[in-house]
């Protein structure tokens, strides 16, 4: 079996697991708020290096809002973003 087909077989679970909030994180209002503020926005990319806090960001912005939110992890060599929704 390919590696590929060995990761389109595999459960999907990881693609979708919300990260947890640990105590002591840096809180960005700011920008949370910001986020929470435009719903009229249906998507909204985060770019940024590693270490920048990305997830967590992401993870305050669920936490303060009242709309249902998506989680899905691509990795860098997956440019189709159709093909990842179909593997999830």
């Amino acid at each position: 079996m390919s590696s590929q087909t060995a990761q389109a077989s595999a459960p999907a679970r990881h693609r979708t697991a919300r990260p947890g909030l640990r105590p002591g994180l840096v809180e960005r209002p700011r920008l949370t708020q910001g986020l929470v503020h435009h719903e009229q926005v249906p998507v909204a990319p985060i770019a940024a290096g590693a270490g920048y806090g990305k997830t967590t960001l992401l993870a305050q912005w669920e936490a303060g809002d009242r709309r249902p939110f998506v989680w899905v992890s691509m990795e860098a060599d997956e440019t189709d973003v159709a093909e990842v929704f179909q593997a999830t």
